[in-house]
């Protein structure tokens, strides 16, 4: 037993290490050496920024994993099976150069990237060419990749989530973790959003195609809705109703509220309600 034990601390120790040589090798390939590094319980945070500052941003995104496990129902740990890498780079051409050479993410035009599903899981959070960013918006970007991150783990493998639900789930664990004020800003426009919105307003607005200039925010109130409201208790099976099973191989929205008991006539009252005065 106890040489089991030694060989499964070994054993961890060297997932560990592993990841903290791939982390430096893909930055390195990148040609990025002006990198500061700080670790929380679960992720080990890379960033081009001061050392106090990454400092503060692992304890940051360590918050807003904390909250997005909670809110999943998975105790204290994501299943990283060690520490996840985050990334988290303040200029353009350093972002670009980490996701084609350091990634090998040839063809993604995104400045930011969550990976879960590899021996190294990470999360990228950078900048697009022209984009600037405060110290704030960038702990919140941050934090909302790190929650996204494990959502996409929760669901599980073979799981194609859409994208308003892991941006919505981001940003609603942010708002949570920042604090009552950043809570309560982001009521407020979800107030402003329900007091205007047709009164034909219904679920399936969020995931319907269009140019809404509001998609954002419906799907963060949305997935607010979903993971902190009435039906807070079938959220998991939703989320898992998006893996593909035999019987239903490519799951969609419907298939996912259907596994789930959700229907989107059901939530349609509750889900006005809740953008109006949800708690």
């Amino acid at each position: 037993m106890r040489l089991t034990l030694f060989a499964l601390l070994l054993g961890t120790a060297a997932a560990a290490d592993d990841r903290e040589e791939a982390a430096k090798a893909a930055l390195a390939a990148a040609k990025i050496t002006t990198v500061t590094v700080a670790e929380s319980p679960d992720l080990r945070v890379f960033a081009t920024l001061p050392q106090a500052k990454t400092a503060a941003l692992a304890t940051a995104a360590q918050k807003a994993q904390s909250a997005a496990t909670t809110a999943l129902k998975l105790g204290e740990k994501a299943g990283w099976g060690g520490k996840l890498t985050v990334y988290a780079v303040t200029d353009a051409r350093q972002t670009r150069a980490l996701l084609l050479f350091g990634l090998k993410q040839v063809g993604n035009r995104e400045a930011a990237r969550v990976d879960v599903r590899s021996d190294t899981p990470s999360v990228l959070v950078g900048v697009s060419p022209g984009e600037k960013r405060s110290d704030a918006q960038l702990t919140a970007d941050v934090q909302a990749q790190v929650a996204t991150a494990v959502l996409v783990k929760a669901a599980g493998d073979g799981a194609d989530l859409p994208a308003w639900l892991r941006v919505g789930f981001g940003r609603a664990i942010q708002a949570r973790t920042d604090g009552p004020k950043t809570q309560a800003a982001l009521k407020a426009k979800l107030k402003v959003l329900a007091d205007k919105a047709d009164a034909k307003l219904s679920p399936a607005d969020v995931w319907a195609a269009s140019d809404n200039p509001d998609a954002e925010l419906l799907a963060v109130g949305f997935v607010d809705y979903l993971v902190f409201g009435p039906p807070a208790d079938k959220f998991p099976r939703f989320l898992t109703g998006f893996k593909p099973t035999d019987e239903v191989q490519q799951p969609t929205v419907q298939t996912a509220l259907a596994a789930a008991g959700l229907k989107p006539e059901w939530l349609a009252d509750g889900f006005k309600a809740w953008l109006s005065g949800g708690k």
